[in-house]
């Protein structure tokens, strides 16, 4: 078997294992499967950022940059991947039938894996590092056709500490989960009736650093 087929074919298959382990564990699912590529863009970038040159530091010339050093690196071309600039976003049209995560996207899609696109998770990644802003990523359903479109765009201050965006809630722009009045108070007897003499450290602890991440 040729050696780079054998590892782009390795490459889609963690990737999939990956999917299939957020999708079991709690407050899984696409979430963690971004927070996994973050973590890995982010090791790929710090080693290969001497290589990193864009033109300007336009979120448009951000992504193209990104690209031309993978390109450079042998694991894309970059004619696979257009970009149409707009005032605070940039749109990315990929050609997925020559990328080298086909194999997982479409494997993900039929065994109904979670699924995200890491290509443009890179995308998004780099932005936001280079900028200091923080931008978020709008995909189109991974479909059968020759490109897959995606957008970057800012993310807006939020006026309201409580958000709601379909199915996901947020505090302070922090993905939240919803615990009634009833659990939290089973949790707090439970440590209780188990350990209560750690009762005063936990709620110090877990109330103070919570509370400074949401600062």
């Amino acid at each position: 078997m040729d050696k780079d087929n054998f590892l782009f074919k390795l490459l889609n298959n963690v990737f999939l294992g990956i999917g299939q382990l957020a999708d079991s564990v709690p407050m899984g699912g696409i979430n963690y499967l971004e927070m996994v590529c973050d973590s890995f863009v982010e090791r790929m970038f710090n080693q290969y950022k001497t290589n990193f040159n864009p033109v300007s530091d336009k979120v448009v010339d951000l992504c193209r940059a990104w690209i031309e050093l993978m390109d450079k690196e042998g694991f894309l071309h970059q004619d696979d991947y257009q970009f149409n600039n707009g005032d605070e976003l940039v749109e990315i049209r990929v050609n997925n039938h020559n990328c080298s995560y086909y194999e997982y996207c479409t494997t993900a899609k039929k065994e109904h894996i979670s699924l995200v696109c890491p290509r443009m998770l890179s995308c998004r990644w780099v932005v936001s590092n280079c900028t200091g802003q923080q931008y978020q990523l709008k995909t189109e359903g991974f479909s059968e056709t020759d490109w897959c479109h995606g957008i970057i765009y800012p993310e807006k201050m939020i006026s309201e500490i409580l958000t709601k965006d379909g199915d996901n809630i947020s505090i302070a722009g922090e993905r939240a989960i919803v615990l009634s009045t009833n659990a939290y108070g089973i949790l707090m007897k439970t440590i209780y009736d188990n350990a209560p003499h750690l009762l005063d450290h936990v709620l110090f602890q877990s109330t103070y650093y919570s509370s400074l991440v949401e600062y």
